[in-house]
């Protein structure tokens, strides 16, 4: 996406320059060791995107709409015949024991894993963001883990960190230019909320969340449900867990460990 090759320009760009003045001191070195596996992880990510001839563009009420999609790697079926309709404004909930395919099927939506047979169609209305059980964060400042190189402004940026009930946690530690390397331990929630945040920064309208709040403690776990009922009024939530859903009147999507899948509505 054009974040993401801003992104990678940026740390080129950060990587000539500190090799420019010979990292003149540790602190530079390990910024540069830092922003050389971003390169990497990011590489990783471009290299594996398959060409999909399978994928349509439609404009139309559904955000997402899966048509008898499968995913087969290495010969094993992860995902076989899925077919449904996401709906904008609609929270869904996607349940099932493991070995039932709810990451590969999210992986496929996300057009992470190429279909093997189906059609997957996205709305041009439809700005789709994931956030993960685990966050990845670049070496940076908060600033650019948040823009990925993006034009935003400080302003905007702090309004969206208050909007997730994290701008106080940074406010009085350099703010926006908060520093993140690999000896920076951020707490789970503080990672969650910084997703969530990066994704509102993106403008989506439809979030997917994968078990995000699994690895949290209670404090934390009640903090970021509060934060998604909240912004669910106006975006479409997609939600794997294997807890309580965050949204009580999801709809329930059960997959079985072949793949069968029944829909049933909470009213």
């Amino acid at each position: 996406s054009p974040g993401t090759i801003t992104a990678i320009l940026l740390y080129m760009f950060n990587i000539v320059s500190s090799a420019g003045s010979l990292s003149e001191s540790y602190f530079d070195l390990r910024q540069d060791q830092g922003q050389l596996k971003g390169l990497v992880r990011l590489n990783k990510t471009l290299n594996s995107a398959p060409i999909r001839s399978n994928i349509l563009i439609s404009d139309n009420k559904y955000c997402i709409i899966a048509d008898h999609i499968s995913v087969t790697v290495k010969d094993q079926t992860i995902v076989n015949n899925f077919t449904y309709k996401f709906e904008f404004g609609k929270n869904y909930l996607i349940s099932g024991e493991n070995g039932s395919g709810k990451t590969s099927l999210v992986s496929a939506l996300l057009q992470i894993y190429p279909l093997s047979s189906g059609i997957l169609q996205h709305s041009t209305k439809a700005k789709i963001a994931f956030v993960p059980q685990k966050p990845s964060l670049l070496i940076g400042t908060i600033r650019e883990n948040l823009t990925l190189g993006a034009e935003l402004s400080d302003q905007l940026i702090i309004q969206t960190l208050i909007d997730v009930h994290l701008w106080q946690d940074f406010k009085s530690h350099n703010g926006l230019d908060y520093f993140i390397d690999e000896q920076n331990s951020l707490s789970g929630g503080q990672l969650q909320k910084l997703a969530i945040a990066r994704a509102l920064l993106n403008k989506a309208n439809v979030l997917i969340l994968d078990e995000i709040t699994s690895n949290l403690d209670a404090e934390s776990t009640r903090a970021v449900k509060n934060i998604i009922n909240h912004l669910a009024s106006n975006i479409t939530i997609i939600e794997i867990t294997h807890s309580q859903p965050i949204k009580a009147d999801s709809t329930l999507i059960r997959l079985s460990p072949n793949m069968n899948t029944r829909r049933d509505d909470n009213e």
